[in-house]
Protein backbone atom coordinates (compact mmCIF):
# COMPACT_ATOMS: atom_id res chain seq x y z
CA UNK A 1 0.00 0.00 0.00
CA UNK A 2 2.44 2.69 0.75
CA UNK A 3 4.47 1.94 -2.49
CA UNK A 4 1.30 2.02 -4.75
CA UNK A 5 0.99 5.71 -2.55
CA UNK A 6 4.55 6.66 -2.99
CA UNK A 7 3.56 5.75 -6.61
CA UNK A 8 0.11 7.88 -6.91
CA UNK A 9 2.31 10.69 -5.49
CA UNK A 10 5.37 10.24 -8.00
CA UNK A 11 2.60 10.78 -11.06
CA UNK A 12 1.22 13.82 -9.24
CA UNK A 13 0.66 16.84 -11.74
CA UNK A 14 0.71 19.94 -10.19
CA UNK A 15 -0.98 22.46 -11.62
CA UNK A 16 -1.92 26.33 -11.46
CA UNK A 17 -4.70 27.41 -12.77
CA UNK A 18 -6.85 31.00 -12.92
CA UNK A 19 -9.96 32.24 -14.42
CA UNK A 20 -8.54 34.28 -17.38
CA UNK A 21 -6.28 33.83 -19.86
CA UNK A 22 -5.46 37.58 -20.09
CA UNK A 23 -6.23 40.65 -18.40
CA UNK A 24 -7.36 43.56 -20.25
CA UNK A 25 -7.65 47.13 -18.22
CA UNK A 26 -9.31 48.66 -21.37
CA UNK A 27 -9.10 53.06 -21.48
CA UNK A 28 -7.36 53.66 -18.42
CA UNK A 29 -6.76 57.93 -17.81
CA UNK A 30 -3.54 58.23 -16.53
CA UNK A 31 -2.97 59.11 -13.33
CA UNK A 32 -5.93 57.12 -12.24
CA UNK A 33 -5.38 53.93 -10.78
CA UNK A 34 -7.93 51.29 -11.53
CA UNK A 35 -8.11 47.26 -10.03
CA UNK A 36 -8.98 43.59 -11.68
CA UNK A 37 -9.37 40.50 -10.16
CA UNK A 38 -8.23 37.16 -11.02
CA UNK A 39 -9.24 33.87 -9.23
CA UNK A 40 -6.24 31.81 -8.79
CA UNK A 41 -6.43 28.04 -7.93
CA UNK A 42 -3.52 24.95 -7.60
CA UNK A 43 -3.88 21.40 -7.50
CA UNK A 44 -1.28 19.12 -6.03
CA UNK A 45 0.98 21.91 -5.30
CA UNK A 46 3.80 21.50 -2.62
CA UNK A 47 5.15 24.77 -2.30
CA UNK A 48 3.84 28.51 -2.20
CA UNK A 49 2.43 30.16 -5.19
CA UNK A 50 4.59 33.09 -6.16
CA UNK A 51 2.69 36.14 -7.87
CA UNK A 52 4.53 38.89 -9.90
CA UNK A 53 4.96 41.34 -12.46
CA UNK A 54 7.02 41.02 -14.59
CA UNK A 55 8.00 43.31 -18.35
CA UNK A 56 9.58 47.04 -19.79
CA UNK A 57 6.05 48.52 -17.50
CA UNK A 58 5.79 46.20 -14.78
CA UNK A 59 6.63 49.41 -11.95
CA UNK A 60 3.09 50.71 -13.41
CA UNK A 61 1.24 47.42 -11.78
CA UNK A 62 1.04 45.89 -8.66
CA UNK A 63 -0.05 42.62 -7.72
CA UNK A 64 -1.83 41.39 -3.95
CA UNK A 65 -1.23 39.06 -2.98
CA UNK A 66 2.05 38.07 -3.47
CA UNK A 67 2.11 34.85 -2.22
CA UNK A 68 -0.32 31.95 -2.41
CA UNK A 69 0.09 28.86 0.36
CA UNK A 70 -0.88 25.70 -1.77
CA UNK A 71 -3.79 24.95 1.06
CA UNK A 72 -5.27 27.99 0.46
CA UNK A 73 -4.44 27.87 -3.78
CA UNK A 74 -6.90 24.37 -3.79
CA UNK A 75 -10.05 26.06 -2.56
CA UNK A 76 -8.97 29.52 -4.66
CA UNK A 77 -8.13 32.45 -3.96
CA UNK A 78 -8.53 35.92 -5.30
CA UNK A 79 -5.88 38.25 -6.86
CA UNK A 80 -5.94 41.63 -7.32
CA UNK A 81 -4.05 43.37 -10.01
CA UNK A 82 -3.70 47.26 -9.87
CA UNK A 83 -2.88 49.21 -12.65
CA UNK A 84 -0.99 53.06 -12.42
CA UNK A 85 -0.47 54.71 -15.46
CA UNK A 86 1.67 57.39 -15.09
CA UNK A 87 2.26 57.81 -19.05
CA UNK A 88 0.33 57.28 -22.27
CA UNK A 89 2.57 54.65 -23.11
CA UNK A 90 2.57 52.43 -20.57
CA UNK A 91 0.31 49.86 -21.13
CA UNK A 92 1.69 45.88 -21.10
CA UNK A 93 3.22 43.70 -18.92
CA UNK A 94 2.77 39.64 -17.47
CA UNK A 95 0.97 38.53 -14.51
CA UNK A 96 3.60 35.21 -13.87
CA UNK A 97 2.98 32.64 -11.21
CA UNK A 98 5.21 30.58 -10.43
CA UNK A 99 5.73 27.09 -7.63
CA UNK A 100 8.17 24.32 -7.45
CA UNK A 101 7.65 21.84 -10.19
CA UNK A 102 4.51 23.66 -11.64
CA UNK A 103 4.75 24.81 -14.77
CA UNK A 104 4.56 28.14 -14.77
CA UNK A 105 1.15 30.66 -15.42
CA UNK A 106 1.66 33.66 -17.61
CA UNK A 107 -1.03 36.09 -18.03
CA UNK A 108 -0.66 38.80 -20.24
CA UNK A 109 -1.39 41.86 -19.65
CA UNK A 110 -2.76 45.04 -21.48
CA UNK A 111 -4.48 48.56 -21.39
CA UNK A 112 -5.30 51.39 -22.94
CA UNK A 113 -3.80 54.57 -21.06
CA UNK A 114 -5.09 57.98 -21.67
CA UNK A 115 -4.33 61.51 -21.35
CA UNK A 116 -6.85 63.90 -22.65
CA UNK A 117 -6.63 67.45 -22.22
CA UNK A 118 -9.31 69.99 -22.56
CA UNK A 119 -7.47 72.43 -20.53
CA UNK A 120 -3.40 73.12 -21.47
CA UNK A 121 -1.14 76.33 -21.47
CA UNK A 122 -2.34 79.42 -21.21
CA UNK A 123 -4.71 80.70 -24.00
CA UNK A 124 -7.91 78.35 -23.02
CA UNK A 125 -11.35 80.07 -24.07
CA UNK A 126 -14.32 78.79 -22.58
CA UNK A 127 -17.73 80.51 -23.73
CA UNK A 128 -20.98 79.97 -21.44
CA UNK A 129 -24.63 80.71 -21.65
CA UNK A 130 -27.19 81.02 -18.97
CA UNK A 131 -30.82 82.82 -18.06
CA UNK A 132 -30.35 84.82 -14.82
CA UNK A 133 -30.13 82.76 -12.08
CA UNK A 134 -29.62 79.78 -14.21
CA UNK A 135 -26.29 78.23 -14.58
CA UNK A 136 -23.62 76.83 -17.85
CA UNK A 137 -20.91 74.83 -16.21
CA UNK A 138 -18.23 72.27 -17.81
CA UNK A 139 -15.76 69.97 -16.03
CA UNK A 140 -12.09 70.73 -17.93
CA UNK A 141 -8.85 68.29 -17.61
CA UNK A 142 -5.90 69.46 -17.07
CA UNK A 143 -2.97 67.01 -17.61
CA UNK A 144 0.29 69.97 -16.23
CA UNK A 145 3.85 69.44 -18.16
CA UNK A 146 6.48 68.38 -16.49
CA UNK A 147 8.90 70.12 -18.55
CA UNK A 148 10.45 73.11 -17.61
CA UNK A 149 10.13 75.96 -20.10
CA UNK A 150 9.91 80.14 -19.48
CA UNK A 151 6.77 81.31 -18.86
CA UNK A 152 4.98 83.99 -20.37
CA UNK A 153 5.70 87.36 -18.55
CA UNK A 154 2.71 88.66 -19.47
CA UNK A 155 0.94 86.73 -17.01
CA UNK A 156 2.20 86.76 -13.80
CA UNK A 157 0.76 84.18 -11.24
CA UNK A 158 -1.40 85.21 -8.89
CA UNK A 159 -1.93 82.86 -6.07
CA UNK A 160 -4.54 84.96 -4.08
CA UNK A 161 -7.37 83.12 -1.78
CA UNK A 162 -7.92 79.85 -3.24
CA UNK A 163 -11.48 79.56 -4.87
CA UNK A 164 -13.73 76.44 -3.95
CA UNK A 165 -10.82 73.81 -3.37
CA UNK A 166 -12.91 71.57 -1.22
CA UNK A 167 -13.99 68.78 -3.82
CA UNK A 168 -17.20 66.63 -3.68
CA UNK A 169 -16.07 64.45 -0.70
CA UNK A 170 -15.62 67.39 1.48
CA UNK A 171 -11.17 67.38 1.65
CA UNK A 172 -9.19 69.25 0.05
CA UNK A 173 -7.65 67.61 -3.28
CA UNK A 174 -4.00 67.64 -4.22
CA UNK A 175 -1.41 70.41 -4.31
CA UNK A 176 -3.10 72.47 -6.39
CA UNK A 177 -4.55 76.36 -5.95
CA UNK A 178 -7.80 77.72 -7.97
CA UNK A 179 -8.20 81.39 -8.56
CA UNK A 180 -10.65 83.44 -10.47
CA UNK A 181 -10.16 87.53 -11.46
CA UNK A 182 -13.08 89.07 -13.05
CA UNK A 183 -16.80 88.98 -12.97
CA UNK A 184 -17.98 87.35 -9.66
CA UNK A 185 -20.73 85.03 -11.72
CA UNK A 186 -18.04 82.57 -12.33
CA UNK A 187 -17.10 79.39 -10.00
CA UNK A 188 -14.70 77.04 -9.66
CA UNK A 189 -14.20 73.73 -8.11
CA UNK A 190 -11.18 70.92 -8.36
CA UNK A 191 -13.54 67.50 -8.61
CA UNK A 192 -11.25 64.95 -9.14
CA UNK A 193 -7.19 64.80 -9.17
CA UNK A 194 -4.40 62.61 -8.65
CA UNK A 195 -1.64 61.38 -6.48
CA UNK A 196 0.53 60.06 -9.32
CA UNK A 197 0.68 62.58 -12.03
CA UNK A 198 0.16 66.29 -11.88
CA UNK A 199 -3.45 65.95 -13.20
CA UNK A 200 -6.55 67.55 -12.28
CA UNK A 201 -10.44 68.02 -13.46
CA UNK A 202 -11.93 70.96 -12.52
CA UNK A 203 -15.40 72.26 -12.93
CA UNK A 204 -16.19 75.86 -13.39
CA UNK A 205 -19.22 76.80 -13.95
CA UNK A 206 -21.22 80.39 -15.05
CA UNK A 207 -24.46 81.57 -13.02
CA UNK A 208 -25.13 85.36 -13.97
CA UNK A 209 -27.13 87.61 -11.42
CA UNK A 210 -27.58 90.04 -14.03
CA UNK A 211 -28.42 90.07 -18.27
CA UNK A 212 -25.40 90.96 -20.73
CA UNK A 213 -21.59 89.68 -21.19
CA UNK A 214 -19.70 88.82 -18.47
CA UNK A 215 -15.42 87.81 -18.55
CA UNK A 216 -13.56 86.69 -15.90
CA UNK A 217 -9.75 84.76 -16.16
CA UNK A 218 -9.32 81.13 -14.30
CA UNK A 219 -5.82 80.29 -13.30
CA UNK A 220 -4.74 76.99 -12.57
CA UNK A 221 -1.85 76.30 -10.71
CA UNK A 222 0.17 73.07 -9.64
CA UNK A 223 3.82 73.97 -7.80
CA UNK A 224 4.85 70.10 -8.17
CA UNK A 225 4.74 70.41 -12.42
CA UNK A 226 7.90 71.94 -14.82
CA UNK A 227 4.97 74.11 -16.37
CA UNK A 228 2.91 75.17 -13.21
CA UNK A 229 0.43 77.52 -14.75
CA UNK A 230 -2.75 76.82 -16.62
CA UNK A 231 -5.02 80.07 -17.66
CA UNK A 232 -8.08 79.69 -19.13
CA UNK A 233 -10.33 83.03 -20.57
CA UNK A 234 -13.97 82.66 -19.49
CA UNK A 235 -16.46 84.29 -21.00
CA UNK A 236 -20.92 84.48 -20.66
CA UNK A 237 -23.59 85.35 -22.21
CA UNK A 238 -27.08 85.96 -19.73
CA UNK A 239 -30.54 87.51 -20.77
CA UNK A 240 -33.32 87.52 -18.55
CA UNK A 241 -35.99 84.09 -18.67
CA UNK A 242 -39.20 84.56 -20.58
CA UNK A 243 -41.56 84.82 -18.19
CA UNK A 244 -39.30 86.77 -15.09
CA UNK A 245 -41.66 89.67 -15.01
CA UNK A 246 -40.13 91.15 -11.74
CA UNK A 247 -36.19 90.23 -12.81
CA UNK A 248 -35.15 88.23 -9.68
CA UNK A 249 -33.95 85.77 -12.65
CA UNK A 250 -36.59 83.13 -11.79
CA UNK A 251 -39.78 81.88 -13.16
CA UNK A 252 -42.63 81.74 -10.69
CA UNK A 253 -45.80 82.46 -9.45
CA UNK A 254 -45.22 86.06 -8.60
CA UNK A 255 -44.24 86.78 -12.10
CA UNK A 256 -48.05 85.65 -13.10
CA UNK A 257 -49.16 88.39 -10.41
CA UNK A 258 -46.70 90.77 -11.61
CA UNK A 259 -47.88 90.50 -15.42
CA UNK A 260 -51.57 90.85 -14.27
CA UNK A 261 -50.59 94.02 -12.18
CA UNK A 262 -48.87 95.58 -15.26
CA UNK A 263 -52.10 94.44 -17.25
CA UNK A 264 -54.44 96.29 -14.49
CA UNK A 265 -51.93 99.06 -13.82
CA UNK A 266 -50.03 99.81 -17.33
CA UNK A 267 -46.97 99.29 -15.95
CA UNK A 268 -44.66 97.58 -13.39
CA UNK A 269 -43.03 95.22 -15.32
CA UNK A 270 -39.61 95.61 -14.91
CA UNK A 271 -38.82 91.71 -16.10
CA UNK A 272 -38.85 89.36 -19.79
CA UNK A 273 -42.69 89.20 -19.49
CA UNK A 274 -42.96 88.79 -23.18
CA UNK A 275 -44.06 84.67 -23.51
CA UNK A 276 -44.74 84.89 -27.45
CA UNK A 277 -42.17 86.87 -28.66
CA UNK A 278 -44.60 89.92 -30.10
CA UNK A 279 -42.93 92.34 -27.88
CA UNK A 280 -46.32 93.05 -26.00
CA UNK A 281 -47.53 91.91 -22.90
CA UNK A 282 -51.15 90.72 -23.42
CA UNK A 283 -53.74 87.83 -21.10
CA UNK A 284 -52.09 85.78 -24.00
CA UNK A 285 -48.65 86.11 -22.06
CA UNK A 286 -50.03 85.27 -18.62
CA UNK A 287 -52.17 82.36 -19.82
CA UNK A 288 -49.04 80.93 -21.41
CA UNK A 289 -46.70 81.64 -18.02
CA UNK A 290 -49.32 80.09 -16.50
CA UNK A 291 -49.37 76.80 -18.73
CA UNK A 292 -45.69 76.76 -17.90
CA UNK A 293 -45.80 76.34 -14.26
CA UNK A 294 -48.81 74.35 -14.00
CA UNK A 295 -45.98 71.54 -16.66
CA UNK A 296 -48.18 72.58 -19.55
CA UNK A 297 -44.71 72.84 -21.79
Amino acid sequence: MTMMLAGLFAWANPVIEANVDALDFGQVNVGYPVSKTVRVTGTDLQDNITLAIDGRYASQYDVNPKTITPEKAASGVSVTVKYSPTSKWSGSANLVLTSGNADDLVIPITADPLMQSTIYGYNNQRYYAASVGGTDSSVEIAYFADVEVPTDPNLPVDRGAMVDLVGLDGLLLGNYDVTIEGDNCFRAMIVKSSGIVNTCNVRISYTPLTSGTHHATLNLYCPDAGVPLIVVHLNGSADQPNGDANADGLVAINDVTNMIDALLMEGGVRGSADMNGDHMLTITDVTRLIDVLLGGE
